[in-house]
């Protein structure tokens, strides 16, 4: 077993129900065995370090905790993971990725090391910051990561609700995305389409904000220069309803940075960020 490869399989389930606490997910192994593994918490109850240790008990001695994140040095709605670590026993910790928040960065490694604690940063620490890349996104500008997300035909018209014009696959991943978003809003009506209302949103723990939306609304979304990321679902028809309304194809063009592409069954899933730096750089 890949352990942080594991880890992150486990931050992964608590993201959309942790912020604005980071979704993390913690392997402790000894002896080649998995003695404890968790993930964070709802805000207030434990972090991903302590529901670890908590089930590892006193096999976390001596053994090796792998983190997606580093862990908390400082006493907030929960006490310190650092102290917790430490009161175990444990004897390494493999961090994927320093957080970046200016109540950590960097100090609990250095916290840990001064227990005497080995540590090592940076595997899979791609993975683990694209994975919170809205909890880095909030802790750097102060607001939520918008993402936007619709389905079109290949023809470029709207594929309808999703449930109507994808696949299964396509289906269960948008699902995905909307369960890992802190807030969706349905269309333009929700959005909150300047920065004041999102820095509103980024006071009250909101991190990741998913927008629905179809092609018709993008040049009112982008006009408002909030998007940070979309997520299109094409499917293979060349059908569909027309647009609400009518678009000027030029009116706004935003290059897009760091393009993925995934098949799912027939449809095809394309992600890009709307900035050069996204928060998983």
């Amino acid at each position: 077993m890949d352990y942080m490869a594991r880890a992150l399989h486990l931050a992964a389930r608590a993201l959309g129900r942790s912020s604005p606490n980071p979704a993390v997910g913690a392997v402790l192994v000894k002896d080649g065995r998995v003695v404890g593994e968790g993930s964070t918490q709802p805000p207030g109850q434990a972090h991903a370090e302590v529901v670890a240790l908590t089930q590892a008990g006193l096999e976390a001695h001596g053994a090796t905790m792998y983190v997606t994140l580093e862990p908390c040095p400082h006493h907030g709605r929960t006490p310190p993971c650092v102290d917790a670590i430490v009161a175990a026993g444990v004897a390494d910790v493999q961090i994927a990725t320093i957080d970046p928040s200016p109540w950590v960065s960097g100090a609990g490694r250095a916290a840990l090391a001064r227990a005497g604690v080995r540590t090592t940063v940076g595997l899979f620490e791609t993975e683990a910051r694209r994975l919170n890349e809205g909890y880095i996104h909030w802790v750097e500008r102060g607001r939520p990561l918008v993402t936007a997300l619709w389905a079109m035909s290949l023809g470029g018209l709207v594929a309808g609700p999703p449930q109507k014009g994808l696949g299964v696959a396509a289906r269960t991943e948008w699902e995905r995305l909307r369960s890992r978003a802190d807030r969706v809003s349905d269309g333009l009506a929700a959005f909150p389409s300047d920065e004041h209302s999102l820095l509103s949103l980024g006071k009250i723990g909101v991190t990741s904000l998913l927008v629905e939306c179809s092609p018709a609304d993008l040049p009112l979304v982008l006009a408002a220069d909030v998007l940070d990321k979309v997520v299109i679902f094409l499917t293979p028809h060349l059908g569909g309803a027309p647009l609400a309304r009518p678009t000027d194809p030029f009116a706004s063009i935003v290059p897009l940075h760091r393009l993925e592409f995934e098949r799912l069954g027939d449809d095809l899933m394309v992600v890009g960020y709307t900035r050069a730096c996204s928060p998983a750089s």
